[in-house]
């Protein structure tokens, strides 16, 4: 850079000199414009030079920066080090090894200041006061015993002298064997048995070789569902609070209680459907959150309004609902024989055109199709006729004899009177659990309340107002009703109770602007009362 500078001034004074030359005639112009090229060049390359020299300082300063940033990671780095090597130090100055049990030290793996794996051991100790003995039982007892199940140990000492002892199921040998010639069973012949260890604590008087005598307790039965402090809200809206109870197993468990009480929003959880926002519950002995999938191949659900698919027929509904499951309707026709058999015959009707009654019992057979052993019923016979729900929990007490569980709820007496136990839940809060009768009497106020006051009914007339007729409907080759006669008097009331789809009048049929009218003679005699006008008299016939 120096000497391009040294140039320029150079070349400045040779311009100098040739313009004093120029003026006086002795130089040409020519002459002096070189010289401005040869300035204008040397310039740039100063410039050029200088440029070059800059971007390298720029390069060597972020260099120095990126060296200073590894420095200083370098030196956190060893102080991270340095750091760990003292705590490593500390905690090998103070290590205290402890054995998870007491007992007499058979073999030593390591030396005393020894660094070794993680998971190697270190010793090999007796533990003398816990043992374990090896029991046999053959492949009926088998069943019966399960790890973790609790034992009674009798020790034979010799001269009628016996000691009893506590243990557990810590091992069950999955192969039979014969019986070893050193076990003397009941039967004192040889036999497959099955090895089972059982462990318990010795105060030094059982020794090997002994005899012995092992009680397996019976295990205490699992319940079917476990509810533990169940909260759940929508938005600001708490619909269960803390709820907590337990249903056994093969139990017909009821839920009553007003609507919006949180029934159906505790079935959704149970079943797997909702999630919620505090608390534990188990179905079957699998967690509602946990193992969802578990549950749902356990459980049948009806939810309380009628959710199949209305335009399947009934048998496409029942092969859809089987394959869900992975299963078909042949492979278990047996566990829904006894429902299914009552709507065959309508196998292919929609499912939409059914009956109340006859809905319920398809829906049932959906929610049975995959052999639940858990079955949760939202109110399933609302509005379904009584002889019909009397059907329906006729067949609730079959399916308690294969010892399925039943949680249902419902809001009627009679029904609640059926169930082995009720929860009464209101404003999602468990009321009281109980017997039926123990419930309904508690809390009589609310489920038996007082007569509404009413006006006498004069029932003096004898005015015939209705009068039926050898009435008769069929729908194809159904009839809805057959020969039906019957009258009504003036002032009564008459209820017709039946089964669903059996005879019983239609009183759409008895319109006169039916395009299908019944066989058969109706006759209607009503009061019939318009606003802003007297009372007037009319007879309907068809």
């Amino acid at each position: 850079m120096a000497a391009l500078r040294q140039q320029i001034a150079n070349l400045q004074r040779e311009r100098q000199r040739f313009a004093e030359l120029l003026r006086d005639g002795a130089a040409a112009r020519k002459q002096v414009d070189d010289i401005d090229y040869q300035i204008q060049v040397a310039e740039k390359q100063l410039a050029a030079t200088e440029e070059q020299i800059s971007a390298q300082n720029n390069a060597l300063s972020q260099q120095d920066k990126a060296l200073a940033a590894q420095q200083a990671e370098v030196n956190a780095r060893k102080a991270g080090v340095r750091s760990q090597q003292a705590q490593i130090d500390d905690q090998i100055a103070h290590a205290d090894v402890r054995a998870a049990v007491s007992g007499t030290v058979l073999e030593k793996y390591a030396e005393r200041g020894e660094f070794v794996s993680v998971g190697k051991p270190l010793f090999k100790i007796a533990d003398t006061q816990t043992m374990f003995l090896r029991a046999y039982v053959t492949s009926a007892q088998l069943k019966t015993v399960k790890l973790g199940q609790k034992v009674q140990l009798t020790a034979d000492y010799g001269g009628g002298a016996a000691k009893t002892y506590d243990g557990v199921v810590t091992w069950i040998s999955n192969r039979a064997e014969f019986t070893p010639k050193t076990i003397v069973t009941d039967d004192e012949r040889a036999d497959l048995v099955y090895a089972v260890k059982v462990r318990f604590r010795n105060d030094g008087y059982v020794k090997i070789g002994m005899y012995g005598k092992v009680k397996f307790e019976a295990p205490s039965p699992m319940n079917a569902i476990n509810v533990n402090q169940l909260s759940h809200r929508y938005g600001a809206v708490q619909t269960l609070h803390e709820v907590s109870f337990s249903v056994e197993k093969g139990e017909l468990f009821g839920l009553i209680g007003p609507d919006g009480a949180g029934k159906t929003t505790l079935f959704r959880i149970l079943c797997s459907l909702l999630l919620p926002c505090e608390g534990k519950a188990t179905v079957d002995g699998f967690d509602v959150v946990r193992q969802m999938k578990e549950i749902r191949r356990r459980v049948g659900y009806m939810p309380g309004k009628f959710s199949l698919y209305e335009d399947l027929t009934v048998e496409e509904n029942l092969n859809f609902f089987a394959t869900l499951f992975g299963t078909s309707v042949e492979e278990n026709y047996d566990s829904i024989r006894a429902i299914y058999t009552q709507i065959e015959r309508f196998k292919t009707r929609k499912a939409g055109a059914l009956s109340g009654g006859m809905k319920q019992k398809l829906a049932l057979c959906c929610a049975l199709v995959h052999r639940p052993s858990v079955l949760f019923l939202d109110e399933p016979t609302t509005g379904v006729d009584p002889v019909s729900r009397k059907e329906f929990w006729d067949i609730l007490d079959g399916l308690m004899e294969r010892q399925i569980t039943i949680v249902a709820s419902t809001p009627y007496l009679d029904e609640v009177r059926r169930c082995h136990r009720v929860a009464f839940l209101s404003e999602g809060r468990i009321r009281g659990i109980g017997a039926p009768d123990d419930i309904l009497t508690e809390f009589r106020d609310i489920f038996n309340p007082p007569a509404l006051p009413h006006a006498p009914t004069d029932n003096s007339s004898d005015e015939t107002v209705i009068e039926v007729e050898h009435l008769v409907k069929a729908f194809g080759d159904f009839r809805a009703v057959d020969d039906i006669s019957f009258s009504v008097k003036g002032a009564k009331s008459s209820v017709s109770s039946g089964p669903t789809a059996q005879a019983r009048p239609l009183p759409c049929t008895c319109s006169p602007d039916s395009t299908s009218p019944p066989a058969g003679k109706v006759v209607w005699r009503a009061t019939i009362f318009a606003p802003n006008t007297s009372k007037s008299s009319a007879t309907l016939a068809t």
